[in-house]
């Protein structure tokens, strides 16, 4: 079931970010149907090495999280998709920034 009051949250602190109200709804019951996101840069360095070793395991055992990176020279809004494997933690890409750019706009109305 789908809390319904946290997607309108959340589609709330969207459409602050630039988007309509109906795009801003769309893209919060994408969210919450944990439809695909594209990750971008996942050839670069040795990536799809990890990639591969993450295979072997259990998909219980493997994390994924997403971490705003302010830093990137070129773009602030950059969110990184972090993979966790008993304890340790790899930079697996990127999401697109058509994508992360809204995210983290919300994640900034979330900060006192």
């Amino acid at each position: 079931m789908y809390n319904l009051s946290e997607i309108a949250r959340i589609a709330n602190k969207l459409a602050t970010t630039g988007l309509t109200k109906s795009q801003a709804f769309k893209r919060a019951w994408e969210l919450a149907k944990g439809k695909t996101l594209v990750v971008k840069g996942v050839t670069q360095g040795k990536r799809q090495t990890a990639i591969d070793h993450m295979k072997q395991y259990d998909p219980s055992e493997v994390t994924i999280s997403l971490q705003r990176n302010t830093q990137n020279y070129f773009d602030t809004d950059t969110v990184e998709v972090i993979a966790t494997i008993q304890g340790n933690s790899y930079c697996v890409g990127y999401l697109a920034s058509s994508v992360s750019g809204w995210l983290s706009r919300s994640w900034t109305l979330e900060q006192p």
